[in-house]
């Protein structure tokens, strides 16, 4: 059973979600939060695995809300849900620990997949939201001095992981892409994620496009390389 809480000021839009995810009976709303001190609060004494949370909860923005419940003794899995949400507390709140952000207007399927999806480790980000990362990456802050030194610790193997992720490529992809197993592709994001210190692959693609690393051309290139190769295997 997935705990879920809900954490949302409107309480229409919180009835709304908890209908949703009432048409799958492995997940279980264990409460609803209205402000973020109560999301904090709330998830301390029910434990949920996945909080959905308004990306600017309250009277305070969802960033330090991220922050603290990522600062938790058992921190949950956060997915930030938004209907236009600032390209700053966006990326932010990724960087503070969010498995992922969400619009609102999900159907129950889509919705529930994303739950699932992100108790189960992995991450997710609507195609609005990658957007806003990437149109907004080089007008944010520049990359720290300790940032820039451990990009500088990626082998050239690792620097090309990061850079194909940032661009969305699956595990399968960028293996069928350099010729290598999938297992192999895990293992150099494994090392890449722990030489620079992120929880997760939209961390990794946020400081790959604010180190300015991507190429769309490139990019384009190399995915209908891979294409090609699909259709010829």
């Amino acid at each position: 059973m997935i705990k879920v809480l809900l954490a949302d000021e409107a309480p229409v839009v919180r009835h709304g979600l908890r209908r949703l995810l009432c048409n799958d009976t492995t997940l279980r709303v264990v409460g609803e939060a209205s402000q973020a001190h109560e999301t904090v609060e709330m998830t301390r004494t029910h434990l949920p695995d996945v909080v959905l949370m308004d990306l600017q909860i309250g009277p305070k923005s969802c960033p330090p809300a991220t922050s603290q419940l990522m600062a938790l003794a058992k921190p949950p899995r956060v997915i930030v849900m938004t209907t236009f949400g600032r390209q700053e507390d966006l990326r932010q709140a990724l960087m503070d620990g969010a498995a992922g952000c969400l619009p609102k207007n999900l159907s129950a399927m889509e919705l529930i997949r994303a739950v699932r999806g992100v108790a189960a480790g992995h991450t997710v980000l609507s195609p609005s939201a990658t957007l806003q990362l990437v149109t907004g990456a080089h007008t944010g802050k520049e990359i720290s001095r300790e940032e820039s030194q451990k990009l500088t610790m990626l082998s050239n193997r690792q620097r090309s992981m990061l850079v194909l992720m940032a661009a969305g490529w699956r595990n399968t992809e960028i293996a069928d892409l350099l010729g290598v197993s999938v297992s192999t592709v895990k293992s150099h994001v494994a090392r890449m994620m722990g030489k620079l210190e992120l929880d997760n692959r939209v961390q990794a693609a946020v400081l790959a496009h604010r180190a300015g690393l991507m190429d769309p051309e490139p990019m384009d290139a190399w995915r209908l390389t891979s294409a090609s190769r699909s259709r010829t295997a």
